[in-house]
């Protein structure tokens, strides 16, 4: 994306999350060098997408489940061709007041994906975690197409793309990525694992159970991704903990 490009969209993004170790980036920020393996996991190129069809229920890919949610007068959603998408290539559209549900079968750590927003539509990202607790949401102001992404050192198992309730033009998604966060025992994101990160990591440690009421969005400190604070991630964020510098 050309830097106008990039910085008409940062100066379009509203915030809505002040959750610790959670953030939002966009494509030229150093997470995408930085974070371990990231990789597409879909561009609604292939045939396998069907192209100007609706798609009613749940669409699957080997790493993630697409749900068309809510709408009028049924929940959908189709790939638009590329001629038709401000995109380029074939996107994922949500039409009017249509939502999309990204669900992935296990737990990552950051997803990012392009979008258009119609205008003058405005629209809400939202990510959840297993228990289905907001992990982080963003607005993405009317009439801007751009890149984002959120990445947190807690975890994400699905998130929602919603357009406008009151609208009947379309909106975009594209090139949907996820990956790991490159320093999940960090987690006040200061580049260190000292006591401080101890500190939050031992109350969490306490709790045991991700889906507890006090445990937070993401569940934090499950480093492992099993769902439960154990022994476990213990002897990962100790390996962290003697290294105190992230990679």
């Amino acid at each position: 994306m050309p830097a106008a490009s990039r910085t008409a969209a940062a100066l379009s993004l509203t915030v809505a999350s002040s959750l610790a170790g959670a953030g939002f980036y966009f494509d030229y920020h150093p997470w995408v060098q930085s974070t371990r393996n990231p990789h597409l996991i879909a561009t609604f190129d292939a045939p396998a997408w069907p192209s100007g069809q609706v798609i009613f229920g749940a669409w699957h890919v080997p790493e993630a489940s697409f749900n068309g949610l809510a709408g009028t007068p049924s929940p959908n959603m189709y790939v638009m061709p590329d001629f038709a998408s401000p995109l380029s290539g074939p996107a994922l559209c949500a039409q009017g007041t249509e939502d999309i549900e990204i669900r992935f079968p296990g737990l990552v750590r950051a997803v990012a994906f392009e979008y258009a927003m119609s205008v003058p539509i405005s629209g809400q990202v939202s990510f959840y975690d297993k228990a289905g607790r907001l992990v982080g949401a963003a607005t993405l102001t009317a009439g801007t197409v751009g890149t984002i992404g959120f990445t947190t050192v807690g975890s994400i198992h699905s998130m929602r793309f919603v357009g406008s309730p009151f609208s009947t033009t379309d909106n975009f998604i594209d090139n949907v990525s996820v990956a790991d966060h490159p320093c999940p025992a960090d987690f006040n994101e200061d580049g260190l694992v000292n006591d401080t990160d101890f500190t939050s990591f031992a109350r969490r440690y306490d709790l045991l159970d991700c889906n507890g009421p006090n445990m937070g969005g993401g569940c934090v400190g499950d480093l492992n991704r099993d769902w439960v604070i154990d022994d476990a991630d213990f002897q990962i964020f100790t390996v962290a903990y003697d290294a105190l510098v992230c990679p």
